[in-house]
């Protein structure tokens, strides 16, 4: 048979919750899965799919360490095997079912189960965001300004206040008031807000008497700007230094290294 060498790849073999067969049979599973998906264990003829070799690999992690040197094989007809290195020697233990109606039923069956969960997974999904989106617009926050506060607002009627990092902020059940980062739903809501504005805004700088740019956020921050270099943006009346301008500010603390 013509074959395909899985290779192993220790680094993510040791990220990987198992890190011996099933990593390397799931790879292999992979390839196999390109050329058929209905298979027959070598040995009894027992049908297997997808989620039957799964299984199996993870079964076979759990009770047997994968010998070094050793790798999956595919051959171009979809098998999958266990080698030493040379081909004549390579384990088949997978083998695509033979054409009939048992293959046909399971591959119908197989795909029609992959569809179900890819639109459980999208469905799941919808719901998460929906809920999260409902929890951002009925969870009301307020705003210290000195003595004073403001609100009540969502999250994102705080995005439009450009709120900072360091802004204090309380909402009911809050046993005070505490900066913005240190609420987790506000901290992410600014850093997206942030890493979406660094992206949009342009900047122009002035550097040994000319302008340069236009630069985004990033493209300034990894052209060491400090916080005196004097930067505009359409908008903005004039020529500020850096340091005058929010974004940067905020830029400068939480991005640049």
């Amino acid at each position: 048979m013509e074959t395909d060498k899985v290779k192993q790849n220790q680094e993510y073999a040791e990220q990987a919750f198992w890190t011996g067969h099933f990593h390397y049979m799931m790879q292999a599973l992979a390839v196999a899965m390109t050329r058929t998906m209905v298979w027959r264990i070598v040995g009894d003829g027992t049908p297997y799919t997808m989620k039957e070799i799964f299984e199996f690999a993870k079964k076979e992690d759990e009770e047997n360490e994968l010998q070094e040197g050793y790798f999956y094989m595919v051959s171009r007809e979809g098998a999958i095997g266990l080698s030493p290195g040379l081909e004549y020697l390579t384990q088949w233990i997978f083998v695509p079912m033979e054409p009939c109606k048992e293959r046909d039923f399971l591959e119908r069956r197989m795909r029609e189960q992959l569809l179900e969960e890819e639109a459980m997974e999208q469905a799941v999904s919808q719901a998460v965001d929906k809920g999260i989106a409902q929890e951002r617009s009925a969870k009301k926050y307020y705003i210290a300004h000195g003595k004073e506060k403001d609100g009540p607002y969502s999250i994102d009627d705080l995005m439009e206040q450009a709120i900072g990092t360091d802004t204090l902020i309380w909402a009911q059940g809050m046993a005070g008031w505490v900066k913005a980062r240190q609420v987790p739903e506000l901290a992410m809501a600014i850093r997206e807000q942030h890493e979406k504005e660094m992206r949009s805004t342009k900047f122009y700088l002035v550097r040994n008497n000319k302008k340069h740019g236009p630069y985004d956020v990033s493209q300034l921050l990894q052209l060491n700007l400090s916080p005196d270099t004097l930067v505009w943006s359409h908008g903005m009346a004039g020529w500020v230094k850096a340091r005058q301008v929010p974004l940067l500010v905020e830029a400068m603390r939480t991005y640049k290294k």
